[in-house]
């Protein structure tokens, strides 16, 4: 045993210094960029972004990350991935659909930024159903050109003292939200507005405004690199979510929707019965009777957060019967097995603490699951102000990794084929022999790309490789 202990501890040594001395220098990751998606599709008489060329090789190297949508059709996979829309024009109506994924997008935290300009009445009214929510409408009254100073003081016109409008624009009226007037023209007619609550709304009246040479013209560079950085200076993700319908008899199709808000591009599912999904409205079948704690973790560029919701879904075994739901001040804690490795058919025991925290005697259905399978349950009663365990003895026959589930609450026994510290005899490979194959596989390995990389780098190899070589003799007459 000495002997295998001597021989771990040289070839651990061995890969560390051999991991040491052939990694590469560490650079810091680059922050990824934020991603932009320039709507053109719903354009009438404009060129595509690449009109835009001086504002977008501007930004760029601000670091944003400009994508062009030019299909005339807002979906959610659009959106999704995006920290910031652009609508350049909208002179083709917006559907219902579009409007809601819109909507939606600039709910969950992220920005929204619309270059108008004089439109026809239908497109008008979708644009005007789109920005009721945020207390912002576009009228019918064009705004002249010119150079406007009636600035208010704001992030967005922060070092900006002119305001070139290139061309006839419109007018947008403010109502009684949060929503701004930040530029206004000579009869107080609003040019720039914007709306902050849980996410970003800019509105331009003139799309020539910030348009190639207009672009540089008086401080507009400035005001534009100002939009968009207030644009995607959106929230940290705060995850939330609800399920329909959380009661019913098995099998039960639930469906859930993400409620979170904040910069979000990835969601992880945890359905409580071994179950998991990265959609972000997934939909999951329960097939087992029980209560299953559901978690959705939501991760963006600025961190991540986790909501976990305890006995979410119940799922019933009888038709037409709605099993209790467990009362209010009732908790569940402490879930053990003891022991956690056992044989084939000896018992294992599960317990978990049941604690009756209001002020009126409470019953309570404990479900045992293993495997996502129903196990079994009881029913116990609880007074105000005390705590039960509640104990079950389970024995399992075939080898193999059990996970216990208890009112969202998981832990694991083992069953093995036989006692864990049995060494093979006879002409059977024992315990130390297994242990050295396998590590000195390792080493030999480990020694290739030694080989491999000192040939690229031999100045950086030469002192690492003496090291080998007396970690290798050593080890040979161990």
């Amino acid at each position: 045993m000495v002997q295998i202990t001597k021989f771990v501890t040289v070839t651990v040594i061995a890969v560390l210094v051999l991991a040491l001395g052939t990694m590469s220098p560490v650079t810091q990751p680059v922050s990824a960029a934020i991603g932009v998606l320039f709507d053109t599709g719903h354009q009438t008489g404009a060129s595509n972004m690449l009109g835009y060329y001086d504002m977008t090789t501007d930004l760029t190297s601000q670091g944003f990350s400009f994508n062009e949508d030019n299909d005339g059709n807002i979906t959610e996979a659009d959106l999704s991935g995006s920290h910031i829309l652009v609508m350049v024009r909208p002179g083709i109506p917006l559907s219902d659909l579009e409007i809601s994924n819109i909507r939606n997008f600039i709910a969950a935290g992220h920005g929204f930024l619309l270059l108008s300009d004089g439109l026809d009445e239908s497109a008008m009214s979708s644009v005007n159903t789109l920005l009721a929510p945020y207390g912002i409408q576009q009228s019918t009254m064009p705004t002249l050109s010119g150079i406007y100073t009636d600035i208010t003081n704001h992030d967005i016109t922060k070092g900006v003292s002119q305001y070139d409008q290139a061309s006839r624009g419109c007018e947008f009226s403010i109502g009684s939200s949060p929503a701004l007037s930040l530029i206004r023209d000579t009869a107080g007619r609003t040019l720039v507005a914007a709306w902050h609550v849980s996410g970003q709304v800019v509105v331009v009246s003139d799309q020539y405004s910030l348009h190639l040479n207009s672009y540089n013209n008086c401080d507009n560079s400035v005001l534009m690199r100002n939009i968009f950085n207030w644009l995607s200076n959106v929230g940290n993700p705060i995850a939330n979510f609800s399920a329909q319908p959380i009661t019913g008899e098995g099998p039960l199709n639930v469906h859930f929707t993400d409620e979170s808000t904040g910069d979000i591009n990835n969601w992880h599912w945890d359905f409580g019965d071994g179950a998991a999904s990265n959609k972000q409205n997934p939909t999951h079948t329960y097939d087992y009777i029980g209560r299953y704690a559901v978690s959705l973790k939501v991760t963006g560029a600025r961190g991540m957060d986790i909501e976990e919701k305890q006995s979410y879904i119940h799922v019933t075994d009888v038709p037409g019967r709605v099993a209790e739901v467990k009362p209010t001040g009732l908790v569940t804690s402490c879930i053990k097995v003891e022991p956690g490795q056992v044989l084939p058919h000896e018992g294992v025991r599960i317990s978990i603490n049941v604690t009756n925290g209001s002020d009126t005697k409470g019953s309570y259905e404990t479900i045992l699951n293993i495997n996502g399978k129903l196990e079994d349950s009881q029913v116990i009663d609880v007074s105000p102000g005390s705590s039960q365990t509640v104990v079950f003895d389970v024995t399992k026959t075939k080898p193999g990794t059990y996970e216990v589930s208890i009112d969202g609450h998981k832990v694991q026994f083992v069953v093995t084929g036989s006692t864990p510290s049995s060494v093979t005899s006879g002409d059977g490979l024992g315990t130390s022999t297994i242990i050295a194959i396998i590590l000195g596989s390792v080493l030999a390995a480990v020694a290739i790309v030694f080989v491999a990389r000192r040939r690229r780098h031999p100045a950086t190899s030469q002192n690492i490789e003496e090291k080998l070589r007396k970690l290798l003799d050593e080890l040979e007459k161990t």
